[in-house]
């Protein structure tokens, strides 16, 4: 037997600078069907999902084999604020799909953290990966991926500690994403060329990556380092650029 409620939520917490749309898309109801038992804790305010439990809040979906849902006794049993999946955990969210083994949605904020082993979001020709968390904004469209994080397309990839990805908001026929910024062990990954630094910026629209920081790019045998560069992953060319009084570029090659 599925078991379905509806809940319409009573109050969101206000958000500032949000726009019109932002703010809708709070207040959206959220459904929650399971296919095995559901649970009314009053004691502890909450809802409790059992089975391929499911919440639903317009575009977005949380899965799991248990749904937890939190609400605010001080105003309504329905104005739920947020909840919890766990166990075998599948969100599709219109940036892409994500697996994990935990899921906490904090619904005034519009926030999904996922947490635990082989995190991923699998977009439309784009893949992100996480050694330790990955959150996503689902009003402002972005992901958070932290630990080892990795970004990758076709023939390219940029990996850092702490990754944060934005999508295309835009554009409604794909999910791959629109700008990535990295920080902490960089590296990028284009063709034949690898470039690392402390941090940087991918901009899809030009394809250029500006790096910073202690930057090497390595293309074969030939090393160049420098203090900051830009590397356009489409044609192929770069430029590095010195630090004055500090840190000289420096090219190292070696005949065949």
């Amino acid at each position: 037997m599925i078991f379905r409620f509806v809940i319409i939520l009573a109050l969101v917490a206000v958000v500032p600078n949000l726009t019109h749309a932002q703010e809708l898309s709070q207040k959206e109801p959220i459904e929650i069907t399971a296919d095995g038992a559901l649970e009314w804790q009053k004691q502890e305010n909450k809802y409790v999902a059992r089975g391929n439990a499911v919440a639903k809040q317009g575009e977005m979906q949380v899965s799991g084999d248990v749904l937890e849902a939190f609400y605010n006794p001080a105003v309504s049993s329905t104005d739920i604020t947020n909840f919890v999946a766990t166990g075998n955990v599948l969100t599709e969210t219109p940036d892409g799909t994500v697996r994990g083994q935990k899921a906490t949605y904090d619904v005034a904020s519009g926030e999904v953290i996922f947490t635990g082993n082989n995190l991923k979001l699998e977009g439309d020709g784009s893949t992100i990966t996480a050694d330790k968390s990955l959150k996503y904004n689902r009003i402002e469209q972005k992901f958070t991926a932290t630990g080892n994080a990795r970004a990758t397309e076709p023939e390219k990839s940029i990996t850092g500690d702490t990754l944060i990805i934005y999508f295309d908001q835009s554009n409604k026929k794909t999910t791959s994403f629109k700008r990535a910024e990295a920080v902490g062990n960089v590296t990028i990954l284009s063709g034949k060329e690898k470039a690392t630094g402390n941090k940087a910026t991918y901009t899809k629209s030009n394809n250029l990556a500006v790096l910073e920081g202690d930057v090497k790019i390595t293309q074969g045998t030939t090393i160049l380092e420098g203090a900051r560069a830009t590397m356009n992953t489409e044609t192929g060319v770069s430029q590095l650029y010195a630090d004055p009084g500090t840190k000289r570029v420096k090219a190292v090659f070696f005949p065949k």
